[in-house]
């Protein structure tokens, strides 16, 4: 945990635990400095469950973005993504538009084996009718890819473009995770 004390105010910049007891034991040091402190503002990732476990949590919570992302190799990328495993492989061709880095833009072949390892080749063909193809840009691929949203929803927002049953696949082999960045620079 990295904090700071200052004018009778708690800043917590950094609280990371490895399980339930750690961050308890880390709550409960915090709590020992009640006496110094009127106000505590805590950074903390948007699933954090701190409002859920407060007694009477009448606090104020606020969402701030503030990294911005950006994939800028895509085949490098994804060949270095760790999908989800699952009992099958799964083929796909993506139609990516990335207005500020040509190299991205095109239809791309991805290949995700049973153990979640891609290949990813630029596909020069045009698609063929039997190979699913998804649409998206940058923008949306990134998004879908560092978990901060999920291929249904941005399919549901017209930002994912394809069938359903391609979107359920994509969705099964994404891994649900939490976008957080807790380093500054």
């Amino acid at each position: 945990m990295l904090y700071q004390v200052k004018q009778r105010e708690l800043t917590i910049h950094e609280f990371v635990f490895l399980n339930e007891e750690a961050r308890q034991g880390l709550w409960t040091f915090l709590a020992n400095h009640d006496s110094m402190v009127d106000k505590a503002i805590v950074t903390a990732p948007i699933d954090d469950a701190l409002p859920f476990l407060l007694p009477n949590p009448r606090i104020k919570q606020e969402i701030v973005p503030y990294f911005m992302a950006r994939i800028v190799d895509v085949k490098s990328f994804l060949e270095q993504y760790p999908f989800q495993s699952s009992h099958t492989s799964s083929k796909w061709i993506m139609d990516i538009k990335d207005e500020h880095a040509p190299w991205n833009n095109g239809h791309w072949h991805i290949t995700v084996n049973e153990n979640g390892q891609a290949a990813v080749n630029r596909w020069e063909h045009q698609p063929k009718e039997n190979l699913p193809i998804l649409s998206c840009d940058i923008q949306t691929l990134t998004a879908i890819m560092t978990g901060y949203q999920r291929p249904k929803d941005l399919h549901r927002y017209s930002r994912l473009g394809g069938k359903e049953e391609q979107i359920a696949q994509l969705e099964s082999i994404i891994p649900v995770t939490t976008t957080y960045l807790l380093d500054f620079f």
